[in-house]
């Protein structure tokens, strides 16, 4: 089973999927972030916001060698934080990139390239409350666009979305116990490519 934790920086995603996996025998497995420098950032596309996306899908890639059948994966981020991204350099007028990337995304899917998750989980933080936390962090590097509040809205929004259409949850980030794995309906329908691309197509269109 593969689970993938979401939502805006500093809402504590890495912080609980290690506290899970300490507490339980899961399999963490860490951001693109974490994995970045094995791709090559010179080689994909003319349109530098297209091309940071498709760098970051081929690190889903890479990512997918580290399933373990056997266990609960708990993935930090999914293509989920990617399509987020899109939408919120749109909200936020900085680029357009939603029908370039939607193509991106169905061939990544279609060469089985990226991480399906079997269920999502939206972790949400106020905006203040990842501010501070990112005043307190000088070692991070984040970029503080990610803390505009047009573009942290906009991230949160189509997460909300992505949960209201896809098996999962919103947790918040001060009620982590909200969360029971168990109780996580094994059998439920786990969402197909057509139907991701479907989704994310829906929520580009449909939040202007």
């Amino acid at each position: 089973m593969i689970i993938s934790f979401d939502g805006n920086v500093f809402s504590g995603k890495t912080y609980f999927i290690n506290t899970l996996s300490k507490s339980r025998d899961f399999n963490p497995i860490a951001e693109h972030s974490f994995f970045i420098d094995k791709v090559s950032n010179n080689l994909f596309s003319s349109n530098k916001f297209l091309s940071q996306q498709k760098r970051y899908l081929e690190v889903d890639a890479l990512r997918k060698k580290y399933i373990r059948e056997s266990k609960i994966n708990l993935i930090d981020r999914s293509f989920v934080s990617l399509s987020a991204h899109v939408l919120a350099l749109f909200k936020c007028g900085i680029a357009d990139i939603r029908t370039d990337y939607i193509k991106l995304l169905q061939k990544y899917l279609n060469g089985d390239r990226i991480i399906i998750p079997d269920y999502y989980v939206f972790i949400y933080s106020p905006l203040e409350i990842s501010r501070r936390r990112f005043a307190n962090d000088t070692k991070r590097g984040t970029e503080i666009l990610y803390l505009d509040k047009n573009y942290f809205e906009a991230v949160e929004l189509f997460n909300r979305k992505w949960v209201g259409l896809a098996p999962g949850k919103i947790i918040d980030k001060v009620n982590y116990k909200c969360l029971n794995i168990q109780e996580i309906d094994k059998n439920a329908k786990k969402i197909g490519k057509k139907e991701i691309i479907l989704m994310t197509k829906e929520i580009f269109d449909k939040v202007l």
